[in-house]
């Protein structure tokens, strides 16, 4: 899996992330001539670094690889990146078990659900390719929600459209009517 991991280097974090062997051990970033321990570089790098490194030295063929928010501090175009990325691993025989609050994350895996019913020439025409394109089959959705005695996950059926996106767009409209009240308030 290291492709992925090269893949993440290039397209996402612009440099490569290496270990020290020799004492001290520790975590570098490279951008071109510029080397920096972990502790000094930005959130995004150091928080993607381990993903990195596992997909570099520790993932296995059906192996379960468990991320907490990889979406934290990145750019919403990256995002799109990570997602595809995501995508290809879970393609490959990775279980992958994702929490997240990213919409863009969602947005994008619904894409490449949906994205599964179009052809190789369709799937070019989009720039994507068919290791990214998820069946709807192999993606389970859960929507965690607080109750009066705890946390209840409810599961989001997905289909080849996607995942229905029900929850942000609730959201997204309160914001919005939000700012239309704010806006009319003053006039």
């Amino acid at each position: 899996f290291r492709g992925h991991a090269e893949r993440l280097e290039k397209k996402i974090l612009g440099g490569e992330i290496a270990i020290k062997k020799e004492a001290p051990m520790e975590i570098l970033y490279t951008v071109g001539n510029n080397q920096l321990s972990l502790p000094r570089v930005s959130s995004s790098v150091s928080e993607l670094a381990p993903l990195v490194l596992y997909l570099k030295h520790y993932v296995e063929l059906g192996g379960i690889l468990i991320i907490e928010e990889p979406e934290s501090h990145l750019h919403p175009s990256a995002v799109r990146e990570l997602a595809k990325i995501l995508a290809s691993l879970a393609n490959e025989g990775v279980k992958l078990i994702i929490t997240s609050h990213s919409d863009w994350l969602l947005s994008q895996i619904s894409n490449l659900i949906a994205a599964n019913k179009l052809n190789d020439v369709e799937l070019h025409d989009k720039h994507l390719s068919r290791a990214e394109a998820l069946a709807p089959d192999n993606v389970a959705i859960f929507l965690s929600k607080s109750t009066e005695v705890g946390v209840s996950m409810d599961k989001i059926e997905v289909s080849d459209e996607g995942i229905p996106m029900d929850e942000f767009n609730r959201i997204q409209e309160e914001i919005h009517e939000e700012r239309l009240a704010i806006s009319y308030a003053g006039s």
